[in-house]
């Protein structure tokens, strides 16, 4: 190790306390710890830190802004949540196993990311649930919007709310059982609960259902 040497005068000087000695510039000192670590992360990283700085009070603030009751919406949408208004039409689809569905999203605010989702769609007409099961149920982890960074809010989408024809007199193996459920007006239900079973919110929304542009013959232009 190289060990600088002040010039005699000027050590005369710093022993009996005329100026302050200083090696170097600034830019040159590093302050060490008694270990002789340099710990100087957080300046490198450009994060500041700051400690329970939603819990001064000691009251955990919501992320979402005031605190607020659970909300969930009901729309549409593979990739996204779309949102859906009263009255819109909703095709149905179908599949490539030769059922339909209509595709149902979910999207919700102030809620764990972690949910029990059920829902159905009910036929006004009759009153009576036409999904194949009453309700459709599964455990889900919402989608937030910014991804790996959950904080009140997020979406699910791509839900198949498979739909049963023989509640309206019809079929799956008839040539045509969409027809039976084309302009119908339906209810699109969803619910969702904790992961331990306590309930959160509620949401629905009526649409007007129509055929899958593939299944009419010939089918519609926009069928790919």
């Amino acid at each position: 190790m190289t060990v600088r040497t002040l010039p005699l005068v000027v050590r005369g000087l710093c022993l009996v306390g005329v100026i302050s000695c200083r090696l170097g510039s600034d830019a040159d000192t590093v302050d060490t710890d008694p270990t002789g670590s340099t710990d100087d992360s957080e300046a490198h990283s450009g994060v500041e830190t700051d400690v329970d700085s939603d819990t001064d009070d000691g009251v955990v603030r919501d992320p979402c802004g005031e605190p607020g009751a659970p909300v969930l919406e009901v729309g549409t949408g593979e990739e996204t949540f779309e949102a859906l208004t009263e009255g819109q039409d909703l095709a149905m689809v179908h599949g490539a196993q030769g059922g339909w569905h209509l595709p149902v999203a979910v999207r919700a605010a102030h809620v764990p990311q972690f949910v029990r989702l059920t829902y159905r769609v009910v036929d006004l007409g009759t009153g009576v649930t036409i999904t194949s099961q009453d309700p459709l149920a599964l455990n889900v982890a919402l989608v937030p919007e910014v991804l790996g960074s959950w904080a009140c809010s997020g979406e699910y989408p791509n839900l198949f709310a498979y739909l049963d024809f023989s509640t309206l007199g019809a079929s799956d193996t008839d040539a045509d059982p969409w027809m039976s459920l084309d302009g119908r007006r339906v209810r699109l239900e969803a619910s969702i609960a904790s992961s331990a079973g306590d309930a959160l919110a509620s949401a629905a929304v009526e649409v007007v259902a129509r055929p899958d542009p593939c299944d009419p013959d010939p089918p519609a232009p926009a069928c790919p």
